[in-house]
């Protein structure tokens, strides 16, 4: 676990601390101790755990995935970049800033198991995904939604449904992300309602729920996923990071209901997506329907990020309401249509979980530079996958200033991880000690800035 703090005197750039760090306690708490330092100016610093004057502190605080092959980070405070962007207290999840004290509470980390598509979706022998590609442009079963990077954190307090919205600058889209979605079929349906009458009822609990999901996937693989997941659909994200798949539907009213559609066609699953008829409330000859509470939308996979989901676990989920709702909580954005069986706003946010930004060979403690020293940047873990339209930038200031004195735009990540160094020359005409500080941005093709900066390391 790592923390930074850092403060923007009068609003202008301002230092940086040192990095601390700690180790999680067996029942998964962490305290880090903000030490008071000083700058190489012989300036004392005090954490005050405070976003509002004079010192209008920001922080960064985040993790390393102690085991990418299993979990994946759902959540992280400010999403691992530097937050507050303005002076207003930050309440999202069980965040506290506790002034009197200096202390910041309820910096949670949100880890989940790792998606395993050939898990959740149909699969060939090989184990590849059984998809039908089916891009759509039609309504009636459609699933829709967009995949983003998220750089920028809103003020105040984020929602599931916010962090994945395109509401901030550094909200900047995913394209050519492929995404597959499945629903359970309706003899797994019936299955299901025979084992359990009470299912997702008043009295539901969470690990009734993980129960279920275990014996669903305990059967599957006893009599094989074509019987119990009904279709698989794939496609990929636009240049605009939306994707649009479509089902072809199973006909019927509903798995346990057959409705008017003909006793021969009742639970088969039509040819393509336009033909029989989705229409709701009306139930035609022809009506075809999705087991939309048992419901599973992934992306393919992609290591080292954060991925904020309304699936994040390998469970067959409801968002239809009702007494339990084992994943809904604060996607209050996800869109069921009552008319057509579309399903909408099912979205994904990724960011960098553990970007390492430095600046060498100096630093303020005990190697600072002299005039005409040239100090470089390295920046490590940066994310390369699906990152074509997304750029990052690096700003060098002096503490207490506004103005940016150099800067380097467009950099983009190279295979291995890491960007271009930034290299930045103290004048040689310097006149007084000064602090330099170096900032780590994203931006998108069109050169649009993240609000938030993700890193930040001062000479």
């Amino acid at each position: 676990m790592y923390a930074q703090w850092f403060q923007s005197q009068d609003k202008s750039e301002g230092i940086a601390s040192p990095i601390y760090s700690s180790v999680t306690n067996s029942d998964g708490t962490f305290a880090i101790h903000m030490k008071n330092f000083f700058t190489a100016l012989g300036d004392p610093v005090q954490f005050d755990a405070d976003p509002n004057k004079p010192e209008f502190e920001k922080w960064r605080i985040w993790a390393v995935n102690p085991d990418d092959g299993t979990y994946q980070m759902l959540s992280a405070p400010g999403n691992s970049v530097v937050f507050p962007k303005t002076a207003v207290y930050d309440l999202s999840g069980n965040l506290v800033q506790k002034i009197d004290s200096n202390v910041i509470e309820g910096a949670d980390f949100k880890f989940g198991e790792r998606i395993d598509n050939s898990v959740m979706h149909l699969t060939n022998p090989d184990g590849s995904i059984l998809a039908k590609d089916n891009p759509a442009e039609k309504t009636g079963g459609q699933v829709q939604g967009h995949v983003q990077w998220n750089y920028g954190i809103a003020n105040g307090s984020e929602t599931w449904a916010l962090y994945a919205s395109r509401s901030q600058n550094g909200d900047f889209v995913a394209p050519n992300v492929k995404v597959y979605a499945s629903y359970l079929s309706d003899y797994a349906v019936q299955q299901i309602n025979k084992k359990y009458p009470d299912v997702r009822g008043s009295d539901w609990t969470a690990q009734k729920e993980a129960e279920l999901q275990n014996w669903i996937h305990a059967k599957m693989a006893q009599e094989g996923k074509e019987k119990w997941i009904a279709e698989t659909v794939s496609g990929f994200t636009g240049q605009d990071g939306e994707y649009r798949l479509r089902f072809n539907g199973t006909y019927g009213k509903s798995a346990t209901e057959r409705g008017n559609v003909p006793e021969d066609m009742w639970h088969t699953i039509a040819d393509n997506p336009d033909a029989g008829s989705w229409t709701l409330p009306n139930i035609n000859k022809d009506h075809k329907h999705i087991n939309r509470d048992w419901l599973f939308v992934s992306t393919e996979d992609i290591p080292g990020v954060i991925k904020t989901s309304p699936f994040y676990q390998n469970y067959y989920s409801s968002y239809s309401g009702g007494n339990w709702n084992s994943h809904g909580a604060g996607w209050t954005t996800i869109n069921m249509a009552t008319t057509n069986y579309d399903m909408r706003n099912i979205d994904f946010a990724i960011a960098a979980g553990d970007i390492d930004f430095e600046v060498t060979p100096f630093n303020t403690t005990d190697k600072p530079a002299h005039p005409g020293d040239t100090a470089h940047t390295t920046a490590v873990n940066i994310p390369t996958k699906f990152s074509d339209n997304l750029n990052y930038r690096i700003q060098w200031k002096a503490a207490g200033a506004k103005d940016v004195i150099a800067e380097c735009k467009g950099l983009h990540p190279e295979s291995n991880g890491t960007l271009q160094s930034c290299d930045f020359t103290v004048p040689k005409e310097l006149d007084k000690s000064t602090i330099y500080t170096a900032y780590l941005y994203a931006e998108d093709d069109k050169g649009q800035l993240s609000d938030n900066y993700l890193s930040v390391r001062w000479v």
